[in-house]
Formats: C-alpha cells, structure tokens, sequence
C-alpha cells in the first residue's frame, strides 16, 4: 500500500507518466515565460513608485 499509483500490470500510469512529462514541460516553459513577462511588466511600475515615492 506504499506506492499504489505505480502500475506497470496494465500500463496506464507509464503512459500517462511520459505524456504528464511533456505537459509538465510545457507548463514550465509558459510558467517561467509568463512570469519573467509579468516581472517585465511590473519592474517599470515599482521602480516609478518608488521615484514618484521619493519625489
């Protein structure tokens, strides 16, 4: 009852393992994409509080 989600009997959760693996790829690429796109996004407008905060 230790490790129930490994089946290698009928060989769905191999299957699905290596899809989940593209997928989880993918997720992390558009993840880290997004993210680097909204500290983009977001550094102009903290770095002009900060000036506008100063000021």
């Amino acid at each position: 009852m230790a490790h129930p989600l490994p089946r290698d009997r009928r060989g769905r959760f191999v299957s699905r393992r290596r899809r989940s693996n593209r997928v989880a790829l993918l997720v992390a690429q558009i993840g880290t994409a997004a993210s680097l796109t909204a500290i983009a996004i977001a550094v102009p407008y903290a770095l002009g509080g900060l000036i506008l905060g100063m000021l």
